[in-house]
Parts: structure tokens; C-alpha cells; sequence
């Protein structure tokens, strides 16, 4: 098995087991956008940030600016400007 997909089944095993947490969605998301490519996914644990509590001030910003960065990878420039802005 490949270290990447490693990862990711410890992060789909993680967010499985512990649907609430924000930072193993939000290493998901990144995760996905990032090394996987599956940008699908990606939004959809990005945006399940967006739903969760965080003790972090700067964790939602950080949220916004991947949901952003992942739109601009689909090529939604509309959308990924709403995010950016």
C-alpha cells in the first residue's frame, strides 16, 4: 500500500469514527484537494468545516481559503471568488 493511500484511509477511517471533528475534515479536504485530486470530496469536507466548531481563530479563514482554492481547481472562478472575498 502507498503512503498516500495510507493517509487517506486513516483520514476516511478518522472522520468516519468521529463525524464532528473539524481538523480531520478539514486534513481531509485539504488532503483530497491537494494529493488526491478528487476535488468533490474535497468541497465536501471543507464545507463540513464551515459547520463545526473550532477553538482556532484563523481555522475558518483557512477553510474559506481552500474551499476558494478548490473552486479555482474546477475552474468555478465565480465561486472561488465568493470564497476568496
Amino acid at each position: 500500500m502507498k503512503k498516500f493511500d495510507k493517509a487517506r484511509e486513516c483520514l476516511e477511517t478518522a472522520a468516519e469514527k468521529d463525524p464532528d471533528d473539524f481538523e480531520t475534515h478539514f486534513n481531509l479536504g485539504v488532503f483530497m484537494m491537494d494529493h488526491e485530486k478528487d476535488l468533490n470530496v474535497a468541497l465536501k469536507n471543507l464545507h463540513r468545516c464551515q459547520e463545526l466548531e473550532t477553538e482556532q481563530p484563523g481555522d475558518k479563514i483557512k477553510v474559506l481559503y481552500n474551499i476558494a482554492k478548490t473552486y479555482e481547481l474546477q475552474r468555478d472562478t465565480e465561486k472561488a471568488i465568493e470564497y476568496y472575498d
